[in-house]
């Protein structure tokens, strides 16, 4: 069964950065009702908004997120190797239906996860305008938090954008596939290695 596609759809798709402010908009606008909610109707102060708001959502970004990376990074391997490479990784091919399926998969969760980031923003915004009594030192970490939310919400972002845009990545730059491929390769190897020695 065919999808429907309307104008609007399709003046959102010609420019993936305006489809992502679009959903933002959405995910800002569910976010804003259920602090409202929480906040006026349900008289929950500013601790407990920002405690309930943000664990649940941040341990799952952060679990997800860090999957969606490494399926983001897998995916465009598969992109830019499927423009170098066609005749083994190209659309028609086994590794090209298995690079399709990683690049929709990398897609929604990226975008799952960056809706998350958002939500958390958003409930982070509302803590800083609401709390009391807050000194010089918990501004500083609350402002290196919020920097560092929003810093994962623009990585997230362009990975999306770049996983569910037609062009390729380093293929426009780079033009030798074994180039290309060992590049992808050290990174999807090294990110983990990297992440668990940070830890």
């Amino acid at each position: 069964m065919a999808v429907e596609k309307t104008r609007f759809d399709d003046w959102l798709k010609e420019n993936l950065w305006r489809d992502l402010v679009f959903r933002s908009f959405i995910w800002v606008s569910i976010a804003s009702l259920a602090s409202y909610f929480t906040l006026t109707i349900d008289a929950t102060d500013a601790n407990n908004y920002f405690k309930g708001q943000t664990n649940s959502v941040f341990r799952l970004s952060n679990f997800f997120g860090t999957i969606s990376i490494f399926l983001g990074l897998v995916a465009m391997m598969f992109k830019d190797m499927e423009v170098l490479s066609p005749t083994i990784w190209g659309r028609n091919t086994c590794l090209g239906g298995i690079g399709g399926f990683f690049r929709r998969l990398a897609g929604d969760l990226t975008l799952w996860t960056l809706g998350a980031l958002v939500t958390v923003l958003l409930a982070i915004t509302v803590y800083g305008a609401i709390a009391n009594g807050a000194t010089w030192g918990d501004w500083a970490i609350f402002s290196l938090i919020y920097l560092l939310v929003a810093g994962m919400c623009l990585a997230v972002a362009f990975l999306n954008v770049y996983v569910r845009r037609s062009e390729a990545f380093l293929s426009e730059k780079i033009k030798n596939p074994y180039g290309v491929g060992l590049s992808y390769i050290v990174i999807i190897i090294g990110c983990p290695i990297y992440l668990y020695y940070m830890h």
